[in-house]
Order: C-alpha cells, then structure tokens, then sequence
C-alpha cells in the first residue's frame, strides 16, 4: 500500500489585485487563473466585480404568470446570473466569507460514495432477508 501526502499550498492575499502588483500583470494573472480554491471576505469595486466572475454563473429558471379576467398563462425562461454577485462580496460583514471550489470533483465523489454505500445496505438487508426464518420466502432461490 502506498503512502499519500495530503500536501496544500496556500497562497493568500489582502487584496485580490495585490496579486498584479507584486508580480506583474502577466504572472499575476497566471496565478489568479490557477488558483482551485477562493475563498473571500468583504471586497468592493473591481476586486468584487473580478471575484464574482470567477466565482461563475449559474443558469437560473424564471417563472411569471400572467392571469386575465379570460386566461391564465406561464411564461418560464432561463437567465444565466452570477453564483455570488459582486453586490453580495461588497456588502460582507466583518467574518463572513464566500468561497468556491472544486464542487463538480466533490459531487462526483460524493455520487460514488452513495452508490457504494447502497450497494453494501442491499447486500446486507438481503443478507439478513435471507438469514431471517420468516422472511426468507421474500427471496428467489
């Protein structure tokens, strides 16, 4: 069995736009660009505005009905907004953070996870179907 080092780097800054200055523009953006994990307290202004671009977006449905003496009717669209707008990092309170990370590699564990536990929950449940005199002829030989 091998040994695996849990190793994190990790890489802070008072400003999100300190990064630029004290590393210039080009290797300050690279470093911005391959950071995985944000996380981030009150900011305003353009530090805010780049925070909530990579943060992302998210596609949100919208719904209105529209009733008439006559009719109803539904209207639904889809609208792409930020996932944490710059508004919501400005007006943080002193402790409060916001923070992305690798969500889609943590669903896909978590998706596996569930499945194996639900293999091993069946298994187990027609273990004991099976060991039990008077449920037994729940199960096909």
């Amino acid at each position: 069995m091998g040994w695996i080092n849990k190793v994190a780097v990790c890489l802070g800054f008072q400003d999100y736009s300190q990064s630029i200055m004290d590393y210039a523009d080009k290797e300050g953006k690279v470093i911005q660009n391959t950071v995985g994990n944000i996380f981030s307290g009150p900011a305003v202004g353009d530090n805010a505005k780049n925070l909530s671009e990579r943060f992302g977006k998210v596609l949100q449905k919208r719904q209105s009905i529209s009733i008439t003496r006559n009719d109803t009717s539904t209207s639904i669209s889809t609208q792409l907004d930020s996932l944490i707008p710059a508004s919501k990092i400005s007006t943080l309170t002193q402790g409060m953070f916001v923070r992305i990370d690798m969500m889609k590699q943590e669903i896909e564990a978590n998706y596996k996870q569930i499945k194996r536990d639900i293999v091993l929950v069946s298994e187990s449940e027609m273990e004991r179907i099976k060991n039990d005199p008077d449920l037994q002829y729940l199960v096909k030989k």
